[in-house]
């Protein structure tokens, strides 16, 4: 009987477990069914790499982008943790930042990727004086900052024939500079940029760049490339994710700014608050799984080179400039002209003064012997009438002394008789 009393109570414990069971797990899939979205969950997405690198819903397996593969582990994860059935995701692509804003705002789409800083100022602002609260923005991806990426050969042939020209155009100026003190140095830096986004735009402008906007970041580096600018000015991230794709050796980061670009994702609740809420699953994924994020970030941001100013620059003014060797080749072409001419010259002139004072030959000397005989008795006869003249000076000469005798001796003679007188009268 005890036995019997056992068996029912045991009985009566399992069956009531079961059934407490069954309505667990009955309530759970009712629960779930009633959570879980009763319409497509769309998301809305925007290319623009890397955070988003597709422009239609491509197969889940590949890289789509380092937000996109974010959200979507994130939409995996909530929709198992509710028991949905992930094929309700639809995504949907959108080709503007407009169209994108106009779809957040409309409460078209669940979610929207990505949110930029500057689409993330506007919506707010939007959602400010509208006072819409279904809409939340979840910031996931701090940029460091700007990067601008020049093309450095370009840049410096640009600089080698501004300065080559500026030398020449004022080689008087040049010349007195050497002949006094020499020159000291010359430094020419040019920017010109091409940005996309306003803080980009501010620090450009504030480095005294001429600022070209672009709406895609893909045509600012075809400009680049063609010669159309000579620096771009971007996000970091982004340059580093394009310098990876082009392979391009020219390309160098030539400055870096420091100012923090946020990107992220508009969550918006319209019927499944449990996953885009403000306090939803999707959001509290995306906040608390940073280290999945770094993860993400490995297949898509890639180290790149700077521009190191020893390797990729050259001075203006130095040997490995192509402009200067062209120069230093020219001077050195003209200064070997300047010598052939001045050797030619002076050969030739010397040949000429040798000629002038060369000797006769010997055979030219006996057939010009009578005209040397004429010339000698010529020479002869010249010398024979200068000896008579000079004799003849000579002789006038002689009698002119005899008579300077004769006078002095009757002046002496007068003297004396004169002094004679004298002494006689004087006696007297």
């Amino acid at each position: 009987m005890i036995q019997g009393q056992n068996g029912f109570r045991t009985d009566l414990i399992s069956t009531i477990t079961t059934g407490f069971f069954v309505f667990f797990l009955c309530t759970s899939v009712t629960s779930a069914t009633e959570i879980c979205p009763k319409s497509n969950f769309t998301v809305a997405f925007l290319h623009d790499p890397p955070y988003v690198k597709s422009s239609s819903p491509i197969n889940s397996t590949k890289k789509n982008g380092l937000l996109y593969d974010f959200v979507q582990s994130g939409l995996n994860h909530c929709f198992h943790q509710y028991n949905c059935d992930t094929k309700a995701i639809e995504w949907r692509a959108v080709f503007s930042e407009d169209r994108l804003s106009s779809v957040i705002l409309d409460a078209k789409a669940d979610v929207a990727i990505p949110i930029t800083p500057s689409l993330s100022s506007s919506l707010t602002e939007e959602l400010t004086n509208s006072r819409n609260h279904d809409v939340t923005l979840v910031t996931v991806v701090k940029s460091p900052g700007l990067a601008m990426v020049i093309d450095y050969h370009a840049c410096k042939m640009k600089i080698e024939k501004l300065t080559t020209s500026t030398i020449l155009s004022a080689w008087p100026v040049c010349a007195v500079m050497l002949l006094l003190a020499g020159i000291s140095g010359i430094s020419i830096w040019a920017l010109l940029a091409a940005i996309n986004g306003s803080a980009a735009e501010r620090e450009a402008r504030h480095q005294g760049a001429h600022v070209t906007t672009y709406e895609m970041a893909s045509k600012m580096f075809d400009s680049l490339q063609a010669d159309e600018v000579d620096g771009v000015m971007l996000d970091r991230f982004k340059a580093y994710y394009y310098l990876d794709q082009l392979k391009n050796d020219h390309f160098r980061v030539a400055l870096q700014v420091d100012e923090s670009l946020e990107y992220g994702v508009a969550l918006v609740d319209k019927g499944f608050p449990e996953l885009t809420a403000n306090n939803g699953c999707l959001a509290e994924y995306l906040v608390n799984s940073n280290h999945r994020l770094t993860r993400m970030m490995k297949h898509y941001i890639s180290p790149v080179k700077p521009l190191g100013s020893a390797t990729d620059t050259v001075g203006v003014l130095s040997i490995n400039s192509t402009a200067n060797q062209h120069l230093l080749i020219a001077s050195v072409c003209i200064y070997v002209l300047f010598l052939v001419c001045g050797l030619c010259w002076e050969f030739l002139y010397r040949r000429n003064h040798f000629n002038l004072f060369k000797s006769t030959p010997r055979d030219q000397t006996t057939s010009s012997l009578p005209l040397i005989t004429e010339q000698l008795a010529e020479v002869q006869e010249a010398l024979s009438k200068l000896t008579a003249q000079v004799q003849k000076i000579q002789e006038s000469l002689q009698a002119v002394s005899s008579t300077d005798k004769q006078i002095r001796n009757s002046q002496i003679d007068s003297t004396t008789s004169e002094m004679s007188i004298l002494e006689s009268e004087t006696a007297t």
